[in-house]
């Protein structure tokens, strides 16, 4: 589980300026303190935050109209869990709406 919790560290420290990638990361680490086995799905070759934050952006996409797309955010953690091939079974604390055009997700 170390390993795992690093591994996102080391990316939200990369990041450190997305506020999207620490966001999902904080995310991940407290879903890991409270389900350690999921360390295996966190440390899988080629899995990254912002890879995930990409997976999520892609299924905004499929739902946007005229180049927005809204997601709460239970629906991109949603997609971030799909994305790591974890299953989520809590609500995220904040169910804030995002509004934002597609290309805001990865600062593009």
């Amino acid at each position: 589980m170390e390993q795992a919790m690093d591994k996102l560290r080391d990316e939200m420290a990369q990041k450190s300026d997305n506020g999207y990638v620490q966001a999902v990361g904080e995310y991940l680490t407290a879903y890991l303190l409270t389900h350690p086995t999921a360390a295996a799905a966190i440390m899988t070759e080629g899995k990254t935050i912002e890879g995930s934050l990409q997976a999520a952006k892609e299924v905004a996409k499929k739902k946007q109209q005229n180049g927005v797309a809204v997601m709460s955010d239970a629906a991109v953690y949603v997609e971030v869990m799909k994305y790591y091939g974890l299953e989520e079974n809590q609500k995220p604390q904040t169910s804030a709406v995002l509004g934002l055009g597609l290309d805001d997700i990865l600062g593009e």
